[in-house]
């Protein structure tokens, strides 16, 4: 879990750095709906990384 977070979080830190983000990106998206604020950003993508790799 420590290294998907930390992975996550350099993805994340990465987008709010960068001058531009790509429009349509997911994580261009999470920015302008938490607003810039890192840990929701994190927590979403988390979340969404998670999901994506649930077992049924």
């Amino acid at each position: 879990m420590r290294v998907m977070d930390g992975f996550v979080g350099g993805l994340v830190r990465d987008a709010l750095n960068s001058a531009t983000t790509e429009r349509g990106a997911l994580v261009a998206s999470l920015i302008e709906h938490h607003e810039h604020r890192f840990d929701a950003i994190r927590d979403d993508a988390m979340s969404l990384l998670i999901a994506g790799h649930s077992q049924p």
